[in-house]
Parts: C-alpha cells; structure tokens; sequence
C-alpha cells in the first residue's frame, strides 16, 4: 500500500471554506486571534489562508500586503482580495476604522517630557545670553547637551519666543 499524496494547497483552501450570503469564502479551520485563517502547509510550517488564496488564484504576491475589499479577516474569496504596500493597508484599516490614527503628542502633551514650556523658554533665554553651555544647561534642567542642542535648534520644542 503506498503513501497517500497530500491535496494540494488550492484544494486544501476550497475544501476548507464555506461560502455565506455575501459571497465570502469563510475559512473553517485554525485562525489567529483576529480572525486570519491559518494553513499548515508544512509540519511546523503555517501560512495565513488569505495570502495563500491570493497566491493560488490571483498571482504571485511578493513582498505585497494582501487586504479584503469585505474587510472580512477569515475570507479566501480571490474576489474579495487585493493587493497593495504597508501604507496602502495601514490606510485601508484606518478608512474602514479597524486601526484610529495614534494622536500626536508634542510638547508639554508629550507623556514623556522632561521640560515645561516655561522651562524650554528659560533655556533659550539664557542661551541667547551667553550666560551658560548646552553642557551646563542640560546639567541645570536635567537633560542631555544633545536634548538642548536640538532645542536650540528648532528641532525639538519648535516655539517661537
């Protein structure tokens, strides 16, 4: 009796999946905390469901994001999915609102600031004097020469005084 050949991985995925109303291919086996479909194509060796439908049935993909139009994490449907860079797919989670866009914090919002306002004005005050270095300045307010230098410069703490 010999060994039985393994399906292949196109009908290992068809045979894997259950179309619903919207005409999603639902995967029916392993998935990953959000949902992704997960495929053992190797002993160990496991491949999210979606990029390889998307390799079986549109092409290769490379290094390429592959994202559902039905924003559905457990659909293979080759329909349903495109292909695009990281910043094309970061975009299309926070369009479809699955990723807010982080808040930027600046300044004295900043959570790790080390300086006040009043404090960077302070600096610049005394810099513009000739009283002190960025070496004795960074001593004084408990920053770095480097932090202080890049105040100076505009690069960090852009404020007009």
């Amino acid at each position: 009796m010999g060994i039985m050949a393994r399906p292949s991985i196109k009908d290992r995925l068809l045979a894997y999946c259950i179309e619903t109303p919207s005409g999603c291919w639902e995967w029916q086996r392993a998935r990953d905390r959000h949902g992704y479909g997960k495929l053992s194509i190797r002993c160990g060796v496991w491949r999210f469901a979606h990029r390889l439908s998307a390799a079986t049935f549109i092409g290769p993909i490379g290094g390429l994001c592959v994202m559902h139009k039905c924003d559905n994490p457990p659909c293979i449907n080759p329909a349903h999915l495109f292909l695009g860079p990281q910043v094309e797919n970061v975009r299309d989670m926070i369009n479809k609102g699955r990723m807010p866009p982080r808040p930027v914090f600046r300044g004295e919002r900043h959570p790790c600031r080390k300086l006040s306002l009043a404090q960077v004005s302070q600096i610049k005050n005394m810099w513009r004097r000739g009283d002190v270095s960025k070496s004795e300045l960074g001593r004084i307010f408990g920053v770095s020469r480097t932090q202080v230098g890049r105040i100076l410069s505009g690069q960090h703490w852009r404020v007009r005084l």
